[in-house]
C-alpha cells in the first residue's frame, strides 16, 4: 500500500492540470481499484475508500506502472475523451518524498486512509478507455 500511497501523494502534490487536485484531501480516504485493460493494469483512484459502483460515474484519475515509470492520467471533462498524461520514474517519486518530513508524514496518512481493492476488473480496450 505504501507504493500506491506514494504515487497518489506525488500526483496530488505536483500535478496541477487535470483533476488530481480533486482527490487531494478527501475526507473519506482513497480507494485504489485495479483494472486489467488490454494487458496493462490501470489503478483507478477514487476519492472515497468505500466508493460504490453508483458513485463511480465519471472516469477517475488513474495510473499505470511499467519499467519503473509511473504514467499518471487525468480525464478531462468535456474533452472528447482526452487525458492529461504525466510520466515520472519511481526513483524520482522516492527522491521527492525523501526531501521533506512533511511529505513523508502525508504519505503515512494516505497509506493509513486508503483501501486497495483486491479483485482485478478485466476489461477490453473497447469497453474502457
Amino acid at each position: 500500500m505504501l507504493y500506491f500511497a506514494a504515487i497518489i501523494n506525488y500526483a496530488t502534490s505536483n500535478i496541477t492540470d487535470g483533476r488530481w487536485q480533486e482527490v487531494k484531501h478527501p475526507s473519506n480516504g482513497w480507494q485504489i481499484e485495479p483494472h486489467l485493460v488490454s494487458g496493462t493494469t490501470r489503478y483507478f483512484v477514487w476519492p472515497d475508500k468505500q466508493a460504490t459502483a453508483d458513485q463511480k460515474m465519471v472516469m477517475p484519475n488513474w495510473f499505470s506502472v511499467s519499467d519503473n515509470v509511473v504514467t499518471l492520467h487525468s480525464f478531462i471533462i468535456h474533452s472528447g475523451g482526452q487525458d492529461v498524461v504525466h510520466e515520472i520514474s519511481v526513483q524520482e517519486i522516492i527522491h521527492w518524498h525523501n526531501q521533506s518530513q512533511v511529505r513523508l508524514q502525508r504519505l503515512e496518512k494516505i497509506q493509513a486512509n486508503s483501501r486497495l481493492l483486491t479483485e482485478m476488473t478485466k476489461k477490453t480496450s473497447s469497453t474502457n478507455r
